[in-house]
């Protein structure tokens, strides 16, 4: 199975990138690796110094103590961190939450890229800012000190313009991600909810007072 022109116009990694540069491009993959639902894509002792295209399926990163860290689906990429660098371990575990079809873009096959196509060296940036803000969001949650103002910030980067903010995982998963248990978790939606901060309609919540809690 090779990789098509089609595929790679999924990734924002070659946004911009046209005709004959892309047909190149799609060329230069090695072949996908296929992965069966539950399988390990990348442990800490087991990993590719490449990034990885997740052409079909998904995928779900998990820290160390279990803690969903992010979900990513065809179309999206994850390895940056085993990119370059001389680290021994991954910081992460990725697991096929899907069957899936994944081609790994080697450090050196990456190198070569960014010398021969600037729009892909200019993407390739974007998306490790893209990772920094990422992680900076991660960061200012689990610092947030208490229960309700992990959650409240969680809620207040995800709201959308109207307030309106759907949870992407379950409680259990929401409370592994926040660094906090269960019980904590529900009692403090219900403080924010008590407190006037947060109004809840079915599975979708709106922020109704803006600031942020100490």
């Amino acid at each position: 199975m090779a990789v098509t022109v089609e595929q790679l116009q999924r990734f924002s990694l070659f946004v911009g990138v046209f005709g004959q540069d892309l047909s190149l491009l799609a060329a230069d993959c090695e072949a996908p690796i296929a992965y069966q639902k539950g399988e390990a894509v990348y442990t800490a002792s087991s990993f590719r110094k490449a990034i990885g295209l997740i052409l079909t399926g998904a995928v779900t990163v998990t820290a160390e103590n279990g803690a969903v860290m992010n979900r990513l689906s065809a179309g999206e990429m994850f390895g940056a961190a085993a990119l370059f660098g001389a680290q021994e371990t991954y910081v992460t575990q990725i697991t096929a939450t899907a069957n899936s079809h994944i081609v790994f873009i080697s450090q050196e096959q990456m190198t070569a890229w960014l010398h021969r196509y600037p729009k892909v060296a200019e993407n390739y940036i974007c998306f490790l800012s893209g990772r920094i803000r990422f992680l900076n969001h991660k960061l200012s949650v689990l610092t947030a000190g208490s229960a309700e103002g992990r959650l409240y910030q969680y809620l207040l980067t995800h709201r959308g313009e109207d307030g309106a903010v759907t949870l992407p995982h379950s409680m259990v998963e929401l409370a592994g991600l926040l660094g906090i248990g269960r019980s904590s978790l529900y009692r403090a939606r219900e403080t924010l909810i008590t407190a006037g901060f947060l109004r809840q309609v079915g599975k979708i919540y709106y922020l109704t007072e803006q600031g942020k809690l100490t």
